[in-house]
């Protein structure tokens, strides 16, 4: 069965850099060194594939799926994982409020063993909320 998980965030910020800095695919040890201690690219833009070894020692590798620039989307397939999710799809987006805020949304939808779903979401949505923060401190720095 499909479930999801999901972290949102708006707040004040520059929608070009939020954006630029998550569809240059490498570099997330550099906004995010909190999660990500390394990060390689194979290729470039939908196709490329992204390896990641997270501060835990975990390691992944992404699939990156696609990259909208008119939509600010990003999607990505994480293709092999220690977690006990399967076909785990990414999905990011950074979308302008009518307010001038900025909203960026992080989430995946993934199968799971049904006794697990609840804590699995949990410790995702948790994942995605921290790199939105991280995500906005970076750009925030950035841009002063």
């Amino acid at each position: 069965m499909s479930h999801a998980a999901e972290a949102t965030k708006t707040g004040s910020g520059d929608p070009d850099l939020l954006w630029k800095t998550l569809a240059r695919i490498d570099g997330l040890e550099q906004w995010m060194p909190n999660l990500v201690a390394r990060c390689s690219v194979e290729g470039r833009g939908a196709g490329a594939t992204r390896n990641l070894t997270l501060v835990d020692g975990a390691e992944l590798s992404e699939a990156i799926l696609e990259i909208d620039e008119a939509a600010r989307r990003f999607r990505y397939a994480v293709a092999s994982h220690p977690f006990p999710a399967r076909n785990i799809v990414g999905l990011i987006s950074v979308d302008v409020q009518e307010s001038g805020d900025v909203t960026v949304t992080w989430g995946a939808e993934f199968e799971i063993d049904e006794d697990i779903v609840e804590q699995v979401k949990q410790m995702m949505a948790g994942f995605y909320s921290a790199a939105i923060d991280a995500l906005f401190d970076h750009c925030a720095e950035a841009a002063q």
